[in-house]
C-alpha cells in the first residue's frame, strides 16, 4: 500500500524542529548558506526526528538511485518512532476502511438481518448474563471477530468495530462469504434448506451449530439467551425477498 509521506513528515518535523533547526530553513530557502555543522535535529537525541540531512548516511548501491524524498522517508522511518507509530495507525486505518472483502452480500438479507438483532443500530452493544459481549448492527461477539481478525488480517478492537460502519461492513462480507462456504460444503442436504435460512442459522448459532442443525434435520435446535431457537432464525430469513438455494 502506498503511504503519502509528505504530510507525515511534515507533521513530525514541525513537532520535533527547535527554533534554530527553523531559522536554517528559512536561510536554505533563501538561497544562504548555514554553520558547516547545522543540521535538522540534533542527531544524538532519539526521539528526534533523526537528521536526515545532517548526517553523512552510507546509502546501499541498491538504494543509491532513490530519489531523494524517498530515501529521507526510508531514513526517517527507520530511526524515528513517532513516525513510524503514525504510520501503523495509517496502515490500521486504511485496512478497516477497505472493502475489498465486502463483495456483493444480498442487501436484503443483510437489512433484515441488521434489524433483527439491533434495529440496525451500528453502536448497540450488549453483554450477556455470561459476560460475553456483542457489538454493531449484526451483534457479533468477540470469537466471531477474532476469527475475523485472523482471516482479514487485520487488528482492532470491540470499541473499535462498535464505531466503525464500515469495519463493520467489511467483516459482515467475510462473515457470511464464510458461512456460504460451509452451506456448500454440505452439498445435497444443504441444498434441501434455503439460504438464506441457513445464513441465519450460521449467524445465530455459528457455522457448527449449523451443520448440526442440517445433519440432525432439524431437530438440533437449540435458543440463544434472549429465546430465540435456530429454527425461528431459519423461518423468519427463509422468506427474505431475492432468497436462493446453494
Amino acid at each position: 500500500m502506498s503511504i503519502n509521506y509528505k504530510p507525515l513528515l511534515k507533521q513530525v518535523r514541525k513537532k520535533n524542529m527547535s527554533a534554530d533547526d527553523k531559522g536554517t530553513i528559512r536561510l536554505a530557502s533563501l538561497g544562504k548558506s548555514f554553520a558547516v555543522g547545522s543540521r535538522f535535529v540534533d542527531e544524538n537525541d532519539d526521539k528526534k526526528l533523526g537528521g536526515i540531512m545532517g548526517r553523512r548516511n552510507i546509502v546501499p548501491e541498491d538504494v543509491s538511485k532513490e530519489d531523494f524524498m524517498s530515501q529521507a522517508y526510508r531514513m526517517v522511518v527507520a530511526s524515528n518512532k513517532s513516525l513510524a507509530e503514525a504510520i501503523a495507525e495509517e496502515d490500521k486505518v486504511s485496512a478497516m476502511k477497505s472493502t475489498k472483502d465486502v463483495g456483493n452480500i444480498d442487501d436484503d438479507f443483510e437489512e433484515q438481518l441488521n434489524q433483527s438483532e439491533s434495529s440496525g443500530n451500528t453502536t448497540a452493544d450488549r453483554t450477556n448474563k455470561d459476560g460475553k459481549r456483542f457489538a454493531g448492527a449484526a451483534q457479533f461477539g468477540e470469537d466471531r471477530l477474532d476469527e475475523a481478525r485472523k482471516a482479514l488480517a487485520i487488528d482492532f478492537t470491540m470499541d473499535e468495530f462498535k464505531n466503525s460502519p464500515k469495519l463493520q461492513k467489511r467483516v459482515y462480507g467475510w462473515h457470511i462469504k464464510d458461512i456460504d462456504k460451509a452451506i456448500n460444503k454440505l452439498g445435497e442436504k444443504g441444498n434441501r434448506y434455503d439460504k438464506n435460512g441457513l445464513r441465519a442459522v450460521a449467524h445465530l448459532g455459528g457455522i457448527k451449530g449449523m451443520n448440526q442443525y442440517v445433519e440432525s434435520g432439524g431437530q438440533y435446535n437449540p435458543k440463544d439467551e434472549l429465546g430465540t431457537y435456530l429454527s425461528d432464525y431459519y423461518a423468519k430469513f427463509s422468506s427474505v425477498k431475492g432468497n436462493r438455494n446453494v
